[in-house]
This record gives structure tokens, sequence and C-alpha cells, in this order.
């Protein structure tokens, strides 16, 4: 649940991903990344597909 909240989608916990923007999987996609806690992360366009807001905020 700590992850869903970092990335905004602590709200959208119990909704099915079919239901899901291409944003919010682009944001769960990320979660699922960081789940086993790699020491290194590479990212291909790791904003492509968010909104402008959520994509400021996802910035390294």
């Amino acid at each position: 649940m700590e992850l869903l909240k970092l990335v905004g989608l602590a709200d959208a916990a119990d909704v099915r991903l079919s239901h899901f923007s291409k944003g919010m999987k682009m944001r769960l996609n990320f979660c699922r990344a960081l789940l086993n806690h790699p020491k290194i992360l590479f990212l291909d366009e790791p904003t492509s597909g968010l909104d402008p807001v959520n994509a400021r905020n996802k910035k390294i």
C-alpha cells in the first residue's frame, strides 16, 4: 500500500486494472518495478503516458 500511496494510486487499490487509464497503468508498473527493492532500476521513458502533473512529480 505504501508504493500505491507513493504514486497516487492508493484510492484505486480496489479498482479493476481494466478500468485504469494508460497513466494509471504506467504508475502501477512503476510500483511493480520497486516491489523487490532493486539496487538499481533502469527506466525507458518513465513519464511516457503520464499526465503533466504526474510526469513532473516523477522526474528523477
